[in-house]
Formats: structure tokens, C-alpha cells, sequence
């Protein structure tokens, strides 16, 4: 029994799509095909790869068993392709997932050259929390995280993408906002409206005022950047945010970056996505990521 390339493709599509309809467009060919073909692969297999309930469609046990090596034989297709100098043709849908702090410019960029490189290809994005990101990824919600990462676990590769600066700042009419240098016992006679509980920044921050014998902060945490900003308004308190998300969310005649010798960590992002083998939709896109950052970062430079 041989089993036609076709077949493991048209498989793979419905299984990442999950939905007949959606496989059919990204492989330019009609739903019945589509159906036709799964159909003769589960004959040829002699099981079942999908259950279909209500327009439904998800992998059976079996499917599940099947997909890795599928993803494998898709890697090995564009890795012969590459190696014989044939142009990308990948087609599909790529499931990012990002922060909030890459979506201008890093990740605006990022779409815009996708789309160009990958024209059969769609993107299905979410802007979610580093916590929330992971948790995705290692459950294979989402194909590619932009996060603060790295994602510590035996499948995912993480790609080091970029570092962005975090500053203090305050609303202009807050009463630090001008003054010349501040120290950090000061900062925290205000509020301190900052990252979600869960994150590296809220670790690192407590940390820092730790070592500079603070012990009773007033802070207010947030998954939100937009939502950080407005609380620092209303409550007249000082706001960990990346300088970038400042200057592209437009707001820094709003705002004034205070200055301190309590220096605050960078967020350090990276590229994660599952190995399949390489050769993957989500490993391309992930170069492509950290092409863009490089590029951004040494514009940021001159």
C-alpha cells in the first residue's frame, strides 16, 4: 500500500484548519475533493481520522497519532524544495499569538511581510498575556508565540527576537513629573501601576524594591498596557510601560518618562514554536520575525 503525497497534505490541511470548507480554499481545489480524498485515506488507513458533528471537525484518537508524522513529511517536502532552489508555495492558516507591546511596529511589519512572503497563507492572531501565550502554545492552540519568553519545554524552540526598554513614567500633570531625578523611595510614595502578577516584569520589580528596602508598595497590576496607562491617570500613580509602546501608542505628550537611577529590566522576547522537524509554516515565520527585529533594531540605532 502506497499512500499518494496528496492524501497527507489534504489530511494535514483539515486537521490545522479544522474544517473541510477552509482546507478546500488554501489547497485551491473544491470541498468535495477534499472529502474525497479524506475519505480515501481513511480507507486506505482502515480508520476513522476525524470526527465531524454539526460542521464540526475534529482529529480522532488515531488522527492525533498520525499528525506528527504528517507535519514531518510536510517539513521533509519543503526542505527538499529549498535545497532544489523551488520557490515557497505554503499555504494554510499560521496561528500567532503576540504581546501587546510588539503590535506597533514590531508586529505590523511582521504581518505586512508575511503576507507578502506567504500570499496562500492567512494568519489568525491573538494579543494575549505571557501567561496565557504559553499555556497556548505548549497545548498547541497556537503555532507561533511572540512573548517574553524563552517557553521552557522539550518541543518548542524559542528564537531570541527583541530586547525593549522599560521606563517609569507619570502622567504630565502628576506632581514628579518635574522633577529632575528621583530615587526610587520616592517613586514609590505613589502608586505603582505595573505587569500582571503573573509575569517577569511583576517578579523583577519586586525584586527591585527589595533591594532598595521597600516594603509596603502600593501596586496595581494589569495584562493590559492601555489599561496600565488609564489607572496611572486615574489614581496619580507612576507606570512601568516600554518606552516603544509609549512612543507608538502616541501618548507621550500625555505622559513624561521620569529619571532615576532605578534602572527597571527590558522585556526580553523571543520567537517560540513547536519543532516539527523544521521546515514548518510557524519555523519560517519565525526566521522572517527575527529578520524584522534585527532590522528594527539596528534602525533604532541610527
Amino acid at each position: 500500500m502506497h499512500i499518494k503525497l496528496p492524501l497527507i497534505l489534504t489530511f494535514l490541511a483539515v486537521a490545522e484548519m479544522r474544517s473541510f470548507r477552509r482546507a478546500a480554499e488554501v489547497l485551491n481545489t473544491t470541498q468535495p475533493n477534499i472529502s474525497g480524498r479524506i475519505a480515501e485515506l481513511e480507507g486506505l488507513i482502515g480508520q476513522s481520522l476525524f470526527h465531524r458533528r454539526g460542521g464540526i471537525v475534529a482529529l480522532t484518537p488515531r488522527g492525533h497519532d498520525l499528525l506528527p508524522y504528517a507535519r514531518r513529511i510536510r517539513a521533509a517536502q519543503h526542505e527538499f524544495e529549498a535545497q532544489a532552489g523551488i520557490p515557497s508555495v505554503e499555504v494554510g492558516t499560521l496561528r500567532v499569538s503576540a504581546s501587546e507591546s510588539l503590535v506597533d511596529p514590531f508586529l505590523l511589519q511582521f504581518l505586512e511581510a508575511f503576507s507578502n512572503a506567504y500570499p496562500r497563507a492567512t494568519v489568525d492572531l491573538q494579543i494575549e498575556s505571557t501567561g496565557r501565550q504559553r499555556d497556548e502554545l505548549i497545548e498547541r492552540r497556537v503555532d507561533l508565540s511572540f512573548l517574553m519568553g524563552p517557553v521552557s519545554h522539550h518541543a518548542v524552540t524559542n528564537a531570541n527576537l527583541l530586547e525593549i526598554p522599560v521606563i517609569w513614567a507619570v502622567p504630565k500633570h502628576h506632581p514628579l513629573a518635574t522633577r529632575k531625578t528621583l530615587t526610587i523611595a520616592e517613586i514609590a510614595d505613589s502608586p505603582i501601576i505595573s505587569f500582571s502578577k503573573e509575569s517577569r516584569p511583576y517578579s523583577q520589580l519586586l525584586e527591585l524594591l527589595r533591594r532598595h528596602q521597600i516594603t509596603a508598595p502600593r501596586i496595581f497590576s494589569s495584562n493590559s498596557l492601555t489599561a496600565s496607562l488609564r489607572m496611572a491617570s486615574a489614581v496619580q500613580g507612576v507606570c512601568t510601560v516600554p518606552r516603544d509602546y509609549l512612543l507608538a501608542s502616541r501618548l507621550t505628550d500625555a505622559f513624561v518618562e521620569l529619571s532615576t537611577d532605578a534602572i527597571l529590566d527590558p522585556l526580553v522576547f523571543t520567537a517560540s514554536y513547536h519543532t516539527d522537524g523544521g521546515g514548518t509554516l510557524a519555523s519560517q515565520a519565525a526566521a522572517l520575525a527575527v529578520n524584522i527585529a534585527a532590522q528594527l533594531s539596528e534602525h533604532q540605532k541610527t
